[in-house]
């Protein structure tokens, strides 16, 4: 997706504004992370202060016979014209244990709307997050 000028200026602002903390404390493995519940509360009182708002939506998509969902968030100006955009695809197991389908879902959901946002809006790993410390 390609911004003019003035929106890149505005992008570029509001990118050096958002500080996303990991805020959240995994007790058990001892890891610091960020949920996407987290960088929304971050992200739009930014954004809504340059008179842009955020859309998040998913889709399941079928990837070589695993289901992937695919999240997408965009950054829109007030007419609704889509300034911005970035998806990100988590695996979407079948099912987890002590999980409900539902919960398996929104799990899922967060996970990938999280690096989605994570891209829109540059956010960067400062505090090294869990996933760059897998050994698998």
């Amino acid at each position: 997706m390609e911004t003019n000028n003035e929106n890149a200026n505005v992008l570029a602002q509001i990118q050096s504004e958002i500080i996303a903390r990991k805020d959240q404390i995994n007790n058990y493995a001892g890891f610091k992370y960020r949920t996407a519940e987290g960088i929304l509360a971050e992200v739009k009182p930014v954004v809504n202060k340059y008179g842009f708002y955020i859309k998040l939506s998913d889709e399941i998509k079928q990837i070589g016979g695993s289901l992937f969902l695919e999240s997408r968030a965009e950054l829109l100006d007030n007419s609704g014209q889509v300034i911005i955009s970035s998806t990100a695809a988590a695996l979407h197991e079948e099912a987890r244990k002590g999980m409900s389908p539902a919960q398996l879902s929104g799990a899922t959901s967060s996970y990938a709307r999280k690096y989605a946002l994570c891209g829109l809006f540059g956010i960067d790993d400062a505090e090294q997050d869990i996933d760059a410390l897998a050994t698998h």
